[in-house]
């Protein structure tokens, strides 16, 4: 038999400066085990909780937005045929936003959160733990838009694991691997012995297991990107082609850059010591990118041109092994309409793809392409569009390095 209840219940206190509001759910079923032997023994299924969550409010304070909200929650779940205590969690969130100037926005939010696991529920992946979250964002947008700049920086503390690599078998055609048999005799499915297919052959997928061993990790992921358009600075006159170009010429750059770390020197990663990144011993997984874009008339439905350049950089520490991606990619695409409906793509590709693993994988690589990509599309109107590719490249794999 099964006993289900649940409650929601809230208060809210509202004016133009202060918001209050308090908001309290509870949620409580129980499958109990049915016959003699049963009795009133609780299932796996069942859980209860409740969670109270009280949020304060401050607007337009000095062109501020101010927050803070508290949050506790009480988890049981079933044990020995009865619901016991499983864990509580106390959450602590501030955060502060500023619009006080028509060209910027930021917002600042931080976290912190408690849990604790009572003896009975503690596992190798339930430990007492406590998260630190910082999240900021900010846009400039200054001289009518001329330099528009996002910035993203998030913080997280919590626990994380190495990741380990399975190949499971699925109905034929529907993966993307084969298995070539037991190479090596030692009687297991071992990485090399997979090989990718690009027929409806393949029978194995792979994916990314969590292993069971957990480590405190400090994950950072932040971003910026730039874009500017040196036309909204000046007032541009003249019809000839170099005023035509500077009025029709904006450049955007790119930077990314994850990072998941043991590093016990959390200010590496607080600080942006990148010296300190993608490290064998303390990181789980690492990657940076940058990218250049140079736009000349990028909405102009006649021609447009756009020169890129692109480099990452990617660290995974796997169970079997740490990897390490790098790849370089220069491209100039070029775009003519040639009717109103008819539009026609021209894109030259420079690439450098390279993969470092451990020394038997099949995964190590070192390729140089290069190839032309020519696409054609009609659209006669908004709602139908036709087209065809005709692709060129030619690739060379140099492994070993």
């Amino acid at each position: 038999s099964t006993g289900y209840k649940k409650f929601f219940g809230g208060y809210s206190f509202d004016n133009p400066n202060l918001e209050f509001r308090l908001d309290y759910i509870q949620e409580d079923r129980q499958n109990k085990l049915t016959g003699l032997q049963g009795g009133d023994s609780l299932q796996s299924g069942s859980f209860a909780f409740f969670e109270l969550k009280p949020k304060l409010i401050l607007n337009n304070f000095h062109n501020l937005n101010v927050y803070s909200e508290f949050g506790y929650r009480k988890d049981n779940l079933p044990s020995d045929g009865v619901l016991k205590k499983e864990s509580e969690a106390f959450t602590q969130i501030y955060g502060v936003g500023y619009r006080g100037i028509s060209w910027l926005t930021t917002i600042l939010e931080l976290t912190l959160r408690d849990k604790k696991y009572y003896d009975e529920f503690i596992s190798e992946t339930n430990n007492s733990n406590r998260t630190l979250l910082v999240n900021w964002q900010t846009r400039l947008d200054p001289f009518n838009s001329a330099f528009q700049t996002d910035l993203y920086y998030n913080i997280t503390s919590e626990r994380q694991s190495k990741k380990e690599k399975d190949f499971v078998q699925v109905r034929f055609g529907e993966g993307n691997y084969i298995y070539l048999g037991d190479l090596n005799g030692n009687g297991l499915k071992d990485e090399n012995e997979f090989q990718l297919t690009s027929f409806n052959d393949g029978n194995y997928v792979r994916i990314f297991r969590e292993s069971s061993q957990l480590f405190p990790v400090t994950g950072l992921s932040t971003s910026a990107r730039l874009n500017l358009k040196p036309s909204r600075f000046f007032n541009i006159t003249g019809s000839g082609f170099t005023e035509e170009l500077l009025r029709n010429i904006s450049a955007e750059t790119y930077l990314r850059a994850e990072e998941n770390s043991r590093d016990k020197n959390t200010d590496n990663i607080y600080f942006l010591n990148f010296g300190t990144f993608q490290n064998d011993s303390n990181t789980l997984f690492g990657t940076q990118l940058i990218q250049q874009d140079i736009n000349f008339f990028e909405f102009n439905p006649l021609y447009s041109l756009k020169l890129r350049y692109s480099q990452q950089k990617t660290f995974n520490q796997y169970v079997s092994g740490n990897e390490r991606f790098f790849s370089i990619q220069r491209s100039i695409k070029l775009k003519i309409g040639l009717t109103k409906d008819l539009t026609t793509l021209f894109e030259y590709q420079n690439k450098t793809d390279r993969n470092e693993a451990p020394m038997n994988s099949v995964r190590n690589r070192n390729i140089d392409s290069e190839g032309l990509i020519t696409d054609f599309s009609y659209r006669p109107v908004q709602e139908i569009e036709s087209g065809f590719q005709v692709n060129f490249i030619r690739a060379t794999d140099y492994y070993p390095f």
